[in-house]
């Protein structure tokens, strides 16, 4: 009996390796991370990060609008959002809900942590799903994101997990709204007192406490981090869809096999998908059309990716907005970025590139 006793727990702090020693990938969104935001802020650990890991100047993403949801809208949060758990930028295909990377996961664990409410439509499919909305209402207490992540990692070490702090971005919105008209940061994020590079600052702070933590507890060793925000910022404050700004992040990936102290200029945020897939050896979501940064790979040759299809499609949209701005009406039909739940329809191949010739035609008549 002593003996089995034994054996057991053996068995069982071996399991207990191997379960901890499994590859995990932790997806860290910063909301509203700018483009360039580490070095205008600066934010010293993220820029330190980069040596560690491989990263991306510029992550283009649809123009973030937030529609409100309904019947042709069926989601809770801004374009991005959706795009970025599916892998495609046309997220009103059939029966999308059930294809985002989460459900690729099997019966493995998978679990998402934020602090809002407005993801819960991109939060089907998770096996644990922390909102800490519901449990207080500050949207600025980035700390209790990691501490719940912390807290999971701990209790059932998911293999992917989404942690979102929503404090940034929603920092970001203030230097907008009148009441602070009189702020001298009012109409400027990078003001070196405005709420937007403050929270920042914070979350910088508490990334480097929480990767911290993880290499202290052995999870980094097989951990791969991608730090990136779910939209950009414009510099006036918040996400307008139609300033540049606001349709570009950046990424920092590093991990076991991640090349580190690499640079890139370029990715799509749809090519976090299957990237993340690649990682765990399994087939991407049915409607992913993303590639596989297989240039952050070692093992992989390094080549330069030439074509920029979603920069190109949002600079049509941004024209054409322009075009409307100055009161020239738009073709009838035409695929703005609040129709983006019908972009896939009359598409000979549903792709970027087709729509993008569809606009660029339907613009030059």
């Amino acid at each position: 009996m002593k003996r089995l006793f034994t054996t057991l727990l053996l068995s069982a702090l071996c399991f207990a390796g191997n379960a901890q020693d499994a590859p995990r990938t932790l997806m860290i969104i910063l909301d509203g991370l700018a483009s360039g935001a580490a070095d205008r802020i600066p934010l010293p650990y993220l820029q330190e990060l980069r040596e560690r890991g491989t990263y991306y100047r510029e992550v283009h993403l649809p123009l973030p609008a937030h529609p409100e949801k309904s019947a042709t809208y069926p989601w809770s949060c801004s374009l991005p959002n959706p795009a970025l758990m599916s892998g495609t930028v046309f997220i009103g295909q059939e029966g999308i809900r059930e294809q985002l990377i989460q459900h690729a996961f099997g019966d493995q664990t998978t679990a998402f942590v934020v602090n809002d409410g407005a993801y819960r439509d991109v939060a089907g499919g998770f096996d644990i799903y922390r909102n800490l909305r519901k449990t207080f209402a500050d949207l600025f207490r980035d700390e209790m994101v990691f501490d719940t992540a912390k807290a999971v990692l701990q209790q059932s070490n998911p293999s992917f997990m989404r942690i979102h702090l929503q404090g940034p971005g929603s920092a970001g919105h203030r230097s907008r709204e009148v009441d602070n008209l009189g702020e001298p940061w009012y109409g400027d994020i990078w003001h070196p007192e405005s709420p937007y590079t403050q929270q920042m600052r914070k979350a910088d702070s508490l990334l480097a406490e929480f990767v911290g933590w993880l290499e202290a507890e052995g999870y980094l060793q097989h951990t791969t981090l991608m730090i990136l925000g779910d939209h950009g910022q414009a510099p006036t404050g918040a996400h307008p869809p139609y300033h540049p700004a606001s349709s570009k992040t950046e990424l920092l990936i590093m991990g076991p096999g991640i090349r580190q102290g690499a640079t890139f200029a370029y990715a799509e945020i749809t090519d976090l998908v299957p990237t993340i897939a690649h990682l765990h050896g399994l087939a991407p979501p049915r409607y992913a059309a993303g590639r596989v940064l297989s240039e952050a790979f070692v093992h992989i040759p390094v080549v330069h990716a030439e074509s920029r299809p979603l920069e190109e499609l949002n600079l049509l949209l941004l024209r054409a907005q322009l075009r409307a701005e100055q009161g020239v009406p738009l073709p009838e039909g035409f695929p703005g970025i609040l129709q983006i739940s019908t972009w896939h329809e009359g598409l000979p191949v549903v792709e970027v590139p087709a729509l993008a010739e569809r606009i660029r035609r339907m613009l030059e008549k």
